[in-house]
């Protein structure tokens, strides 16, 4: 009777080790391994402080663009869609969007003016931030900006489109500060 019980061990033994003898493609058996980018250095907003907001330049590819970050928001240069909306931004007459805003009064786009020259540059590996309003590159091709958890917008590829994640409302019609 041990002796039958032995056999029968024995033979589901044999047919267990059967089943891991199965020839697994070699790629399965790889694992991949993915670069991990060092921690951003933080840059001191101050260092970039022009008429109580934060502008610096960025590089994306070859792309070039100018951003303003505040307590408010985070507003940054870029390709818009060709369906972009006009905005008026007073006292010029309406135009097309070329920038993207995130912040207090949600994220819309807009034009860039009445901002003034970048203080400096943000380079890959750096970021800033302004109370919950943060920019960083994830990568050397892109720039990422957030306001609070729902709302952020990206800036990639050689022409530098702008790619908003979040609800995208209506551009508001505003004034351009007096020292415009």
């Amino acid at each position: 009777m041990m002796w039958k019980r032995a056999a029968v061990v024995l033979g589901a033994s044999i047919s267990l080790c059967s089943c891991t003898t199965i020839d697994e493609p070699e790629q399965a058996l790889m694992t991949s391994i993915t670069p991990t980018r060092e921690a951003d250095v933080p840059v001191n907003p101050q260092d970039f402080e022009r008429a109580g907001m934060s502008v610096f330049s960025y590089r994306v590819g070859v792309h070039t663009g100018v951003c303003a970050i505040s307590p408010h928001g985070v507003t940054c240069q870029g390709r818009t869609p060709q369906d972009a909306p006009m905005v008026t931004a007073v006292p010029l007459p309406p135009r097309k969007a070329d920038s993207i805003y995130a912040g207090e009064d949600g994220m819309h786009y807009t034009v860039f003016e009445g901002v003034g020259p970048a203080q400096g540059e943000l380079r890959p590996g750096q970021s800033i931030r302004v109370n919950e309003n943060f920019c960083h590159y994830p990568d050397d091709a892109t720039l990422r900006c957030t306001s609070g958890d729902a709302l952020s917008y990206t800036i990639t590829d050689e022409e530098g489109a702008i790619y908003p994640s979040g609800q995208l409302d209506d551009p508001p019609v505003w004034t351009l500060p007096e020292y415009w």
